[in-house]
């Protein structure tokens, strides 16, 4: 079963733009019981957190151009979902919201739901999930710069004392 679909062509794109604001009222509705919104950032010294996941399904944070079923903090994927092999771009987004039991069966995303019909709600919730991984993903990359920068001085600070001892215990052998 290979469901992966290509990339989006002219008659792949989303008919209409998303309103993010909308979209984030209907995450709220329709995808907050299982889902979340955590991003998982690095902790001290650039070292990756490992506290588990707070939701029953995994954080979609960070799902935009990524592969299903790639989310090292959730660990309950179906094998159907993990042998689809679909990238989460704006129009399988599109595509799964409209019925995920239509693109991979045995999947357990929206089992006992309604899926969501409206075009428009599709697409609002698509640009809330594409500008919502922007966000994480631009709030991340700074998290990761200032550990690693300020690791950086640190390191920097430490050779300059380093050298500052050993200049002092020169000059004390000189005297």
């Amino acid at each position: 079963m290979n469901m992966l679909l290509p990339a989006p062509k002219k008659h792949h794109q989303i008919p209409i733009d998303g309103d993010m604001k909308q979209g984030s009222r209907l995450f709220m509705m329709h995808c907050s019981g299982c889902h979340n919104l955590e991003v998982f950032t690095f902790g001290s010294r650039g070292t990756v957190e490992t506290r588990k996941q707070s939701s029953n399904g995994p954080s979609l944070a960070v799902i935009y151009n990524r592969t299903a079923g790639s989310q090292l903090k959730y660990g309950f994927y179906t094998d159907y979902l993990l042998k689809s092999k679909i990238y989460w771009n704006s129009y399988n987004l599109f595509k799964w919201m409209e019925g995920p039991q239509k693109m991979i069966p045995g999947t357990l995303c929206m089992k006992n739901k309604k899926p969501l019909t409206s075009i428009q709600d599709r697409a609002d919730l698509v640009k809330f999930l594409k500008q919502f991984d922007k966000a994480a993903n631009d709030h991340r990359r700074k998290t990761v710069s200032v550990a690693v920068g300020s690791t950086q001085r640190n390191y920097q600070e430490q050779s300059f004392a380093r050298l500052k001892e050993r200049v002092a215990q020169e000059s004390e052998k000189l005297k």
